[in-house]
């Protein structure tokens, strides 16, 4: 009893260390461990994980393997998301066999949806609709992933369909979900479809856009040459315009001639942080298209004086 006692406090001091990202810490109180149970092992390979340390995270899932540790859900759903990260879609393939052979995880969500994320971060787009059309009811964090898996695969016509399926499924998409979705938007230009979208994100379901959903939409409607759409938003948005926003503005006031508005989001990013040298050299690429040379050289002795 007292040893079981002091491997579950040890596997917590291993969690917790693994958790805050020591993990040198945590190898630490692992390797000293007298017995080294599933529990040890899931604890250090979910911390490489959550710290992107996939590849670590591999080699310590094979030596548990090794040691004759059975694996569970936990350890699977973590060597799949290792698999993601580094695009090892070899020892994703071995370990969805694994799956298969042991019936662990069968129809389980969480399984389906780091197997759905695997295959989707590694570019096999048909192995992770085939996993996501076998679950029963995919929750919305897996159709978010190969909403997501599609989007950055520009295939954006098929994320966007995913989407429309996830709400007819009276699956609620959350904030991600729509991120994603913007993003698909600004990769393809679908204005309409963006700000339809980054409406629906409020009236439909409540929720109030983040400013990483602000500034995609910005960038969006700044590649197709709605200027004055896209200030609206800048001046409605209940966010501080970030120094990406402004440097987005130029580069589209850049494509689309307007100096004038170029000039004003120049002096917004500069108030931001005077000394962020990509805000000088866009006002000043806006200023040479222009044929405003003068103007161009007088930005470039305040980089210089900078």
């Amino acid at each position: 009893m007292d040893r079981e006692l002091g491997t579950a406090v040890e596997n917590a001091v291993i969690d917790m260390y693994a958790r805050c990202g020591m993990l040198a810490k945590a190898k630490s109180v692992f390797s000293k461990l007298k017995v080294r149970d599933r529990v040890s092992w899931n604890a250090l390979i979910a911390g490489h994980v959550e710290q992107e340390q996939g590849k670590k995270a591999l080699i310590l899932y094979k030596q548990m393997r090794t040691h004759g540790v059975s694996p569970d859900v936990i350890t699977y759903t973590c060597a799949l998301r290792a698999c993601g990260t580094i695009g090892a879609i070899d020892e994703g393939i071995q370990i969805h066999n694994e799956l298969k052979e042991s019936g662990i995880g069968k129809n389980d969500v969480f399984i389906g949806s780091a197997l759905v994320d695997m295959y989707s971060k590694c570019g096999a787009l048909v192995k992770a609709d085939e996993v996501f059309n076998q679950l029963p009811s995919p929750d919305a964090l897996t159709w978010t992933t190969l909403i997501t898996g599609y989007a950055q695969q520009a295939e954006i016509d098929i994320a966007l369909s995913y989407f429309d399926r996830m709400r007819k499924a009276g699956v609620k998409p959350d904030q991600i979900t729509f991120l994603s979705v913007l993003t698909a938007c600004n990769h393809a230009g679908l204005v309409d479809k963006g700000e339809q979208y980054y409406e629906v994100m409020w009236t439909d379901y409540g929720l109030s856009p983040s400013i990483k959903h602000h500034s995609c939409l910005v960038d969006l409607l700044g590649q197709a040459g709605q200027l004055d759409r896209l200030m609206t938003i800048m001046n409605k948005t209940p966010f501080q315009p970030t120094m990406v926003m402004w440097l987005n503005v130029m580069t589209a006031c850049r494509k689309w001639g307007d100096v004038h508005l170029g000039r004003q989001a120049f002096e917004q990013a500069i108030r931001l942080d005077s000394t962020e040298s990509a805000a000088y050299v866009c006002v000043a690429n806006i200023y040479a298209d222009a044929g405003m040379y003068e103007n161009a050289k007088e930005i470039e002795w305040m980089i210089m004086t900078e």
